[in-house]
């Protein structure tokens, strides 16, 4: 007779509950803020962005040269989209009975110091990281369409050092969200390695009970 199977009911309920959109886009939107966790690594990234930005915006190509930054990183982050999609859709591909009782029996604290499973996690990183993507998608179109109507020569204010802070500022902006959804790949990448650790260890230990 086969051994009962434990399963973590509260943490498989967990999953079961319903989460609204909004809900999911607030969450994914904290990749944004800065923490005590990682002030040291975000001071060294505006540092440099700003740099980069000041660059951009004080040169007499900054229309044509940020317009083809919008274009480059709009192509980018639309592989990397359809790259974390196909992952995604893997993942559910490999999700075996005995992968899943284990991935929802594998908890541990998040933030707020809720209980939650390995296999939430991974869902909840796999769709943040998602919409992350498309919002930056989304800006980077948009930001393309505005700036194809826009003349090179053109001058918000007289003075063109204003012209030009208010340029790099921007420019700021937008590079620091493409940065940080760039950054935000390396929990995509850590999720597919541990899930192959974890789906590999699954099979071994089947392997061993056949024999």
């Amino acid at each position: 007779m086969e051994g009962k199977i434990n399963i973590n009911i509260d943490a498989a309920l967990q999953l079961a509950k319903e989460r609204k959109a909004k809900d999911v886009i607030s969450s994914a939107m904290n990749a944004f803020k800065i923490t005590k966790k990682n002030y040291l690594q975000r001071g060294i990234l505006i540092v440099i962005i700003l740099i980069i930005a000041t660059v951009v915006g004080y040169t007499r190509e900054t229309v044509n040269i940020f317009s083809e930054s919008c274009e480059t990183i709009l192509n980018v982050v639309v592989a990397m989209f359809g790259t974390v999609f196909t992952g995604y859709s893997f993942f559910q591909a490999l999700i075996s009975e005995e992968l899943l009782v284990r991935m929802v029996n594998d908890t541990t604290k998040d933030c707020k110091g809720d209980e939650k499973s390995k296999l939430q996690e991974t869902n909840e990183t796999f769709i943040e990281c998602m919409m992350l993507e498309l919002f930056t998608i989304l800006i980077s179109l948009l930001l393309k369409i505005i700036i194809s109507c826009v003349n090179p020569e053109f001058l918000l204010f007289n003075q063109m050092w204003k012209n030009n802070t208010m340029a790099s500022i921007l420019i700021f902006v937008y590079f620091y969200i493409v940065a940080i959804v760039l950054w935000e790949i390396k929990s995509f990448i850590f999720n597919v390695f541990q899930l192959f650790n974890i789906y590999a260890g699954v099979k071994i230990v089947g392997i061993v009970k056949k024999e």
